[in-house]
């Protein structure tokens, strides 16, 4: 697999997926993948994140 180029957000992870960015945002919120602290602040997620996310969302 060729390394990723562009950072992994919930965006770039919806084009893959049957489901909206909106959506899996609200699921990594419930998560706590998001602190509270980083409201309003563009995500990036880790590998590991992108692949909980593929695996929920990929039924």
């Amino acid at each position: 697999m060729e390394p990723r180029t562009e950072p992994v957000t919930p965006n770039t992870l919806a084009r893959d997926l049957p489901v909206l960015a909106k959506t899996i945002r609200g699921w990594l919120r419930q998560q706590g993948f998001r602190p509270e602290v980083e409201k309003g602040t563009r995500w990036q997620l880790t590998e590991e994140q992108a692949a909980l996310v593929r695996e929920h969302f990929n039924r």
